[in-house]
């Protein structure tokens, strides 16, 4: 969850040469001249030392205007049946699951700057950020220059090894509710602070956590009486925590999943027995926003 590897730079330029040949009746092909070649070279680097954060020199890089639509164009090529399908295949395959909110498979490509304010940017690899359909969806509006209401750029941004995605769960009338919220910790920047806030609520991610909490403390159900035997909170507490350590470990600190069992481990009434109204209610459990 958060971020991603950054794909390789090789074949970026190719991946353009590749697509503008004619792939369909209809279709015409672009062939790139070499003064192209370099200021497409130079706009990919000039978004690598940016780190693919919002600046006039990607919106506007002195193309002429027909080759900006080309490139545009070039971006249904890596739809099936396209010369550059595999190039969509292979980015989406390097993660598990959606970077956004962590819990959804990937469908979509999201343009983390948009094509229609970058469209010279419309087919580099590293501004094509695995997603799933909801997250994508719900990003398309976000930005547009305030630097605090941007989403996180899963390749580039450097994400503190330190606790910030905690929760907090308590059990009312039965049902679990679970707050999961975004918290600065000691080296994070403010900017970086606001812009993780921004992505869990602009993407709705509370909301959308409820039925992903739901299925993950059913498929623990065994877990959880197993562990809490004849009615001993403290082992079942133990093993709440033993489960926050290898979800760590597997997903990083800050997944979800790392922050919903760390915060049932400390949840006195869920750990003594509560456990079992929880997931008897588990149509009614709800996540709370930040």
């Amino acid at each position: 969850m958060w971020t991603l590897p950054i794909p390789p730079r090789d074949g970026s330029s190719d991946d353009l040469v590749t697509a503008f040949k004619r792939s369909r009746p209809g279709t015409d092909a672009y062939t790139l001249n070499s003064s192209e070649t370099t200021a497409i070279d130079a706009l990919y680097d000039r978004y690598d030392e940016l780190n693919g954060r919002r600046h006039p020199d990607l919106a506007v890089p002195g193309f002429e205007e027909v080759l900006t639509q080309a490139i545009i164009r070039a971006y249904n090529e890596t739809y099936p049946g396209g010369r550059i399908f595999e190039l969509r295949n292979r980015l989406k395959l390097a993660a598990e699951r959606c970077p956004f909110c962590g819990f959804a498979e990937i469908s979509d490509l999201d343009h983390h700057l948009p094509v229609s304010e970058f469209g010279a940017l419309a087919v580099y690899r590293r501004n094509l950020v695995p997603s799933c359909g909801p997250c994508n969806n719900k990003k398309r509006t976000a930005g547009r220059g305030n630097s605090a209401e941007e989403l996180i750029h899963a390749y580039f941004d450097q994400i503190p090894n330190e606790k910030f995605f905690v929760a907090t769960a308590r059990l009312a009338q039965g049902a679990l509710v679970v707050t999961l919220r975004v918290e600065r910790s000691q080296s994070m920047s403010v900017e970086l602070y606001e812009r993780l806030k921004f992505q869990v609520e602009r993407l709705d991610l509370s909301r959308r956590y409820r039925a992903a909490v739901n299925t993950l403390l059913l498929e623990q159900e065994a877990g959880f009486e197993l562990a809490f035997g004849q009615g001993d909170p403290e082992r079942l507490s133990a093993f709440l925590d033993l489960s926050a350590e290898k979800y760590a470990m597997r997903f990083g600190l800050n997944d979800w999943r790392t922050a919903l069992l760390t915060s049932l481990a400390a949840e006195s009434s869920f750990c003594a027995g509560g456990f079992r109204q929880a997931l008897g209610a588990a149509g009614r459990a709800s996540t709370n926003g930040p």
